[in-house]
């Protein structure tokens, strides 16, 4: 449906906010994967944070995931905004939100000088405010489904 007509139900209008949203949110996943992957670069002689091997391996590839989380964000929006499915948006989201336990596990695995405790209250409280949104609009999509 053309965003510019006016529509019977308010769906529309949710839809474009969503997408207008969601772009904002996978550039701004984007540019925060871009900002760690800077940070960690390993050809650097002094690298800014010190670690081992492993945990640059971590890093990278959480930093390439990020990256194509965030596409298929900006992707899946940029289609919604043209009236296509809100599909890849659902995916991506879905899997931000899955990418979360694996990551704190693996975190667990690969840092554990910095303690379980430490960790796991560091991504409960960081992966909550992160996942809240991504959530919701699952949680809206699914009710436009439903209805």
């Amino acid at each position: 449906m053309p965003y510019g007509e006016m529509a019977k139900t308010p769906w529309p209008r949710i839809f474009r906010f969503i997408a207008i949203i969601t772009l904002l949110y996978g550039a701004a996943i984007v540019a925060e994967a871009a900002s760690s992957a800077l940070i960690i670069w390993p050809l650097r002689r002094i690298p800014r944070i010190p670690g081992t091997p492993g945990q640059y391996w971590f890093w990278a590839v959480a930093c390439a995931i990020e990256v194509a989380i965030g596409a298929m964000l900006i992707w899946g929006a940029a289609r919604l905004l043209r009236g296509a499915c809100h599909r890849l948006i659902v995916i991506g989201f879905w899997t931000l939100i899955g990418l979360w336990p694996l990551g704190t596990l693996l975190s667990l695995i690969l840092q554990p000088a910095l303690g379980y405790f430490n960790l796991l209250m560091a991504s409960l409280l960081e992966g909550t405010g992160r996942n809240l949104f991504p959530l919701l609009v699952i949680l809206l999509l699914r009710a436009y489904r439903l209805r």
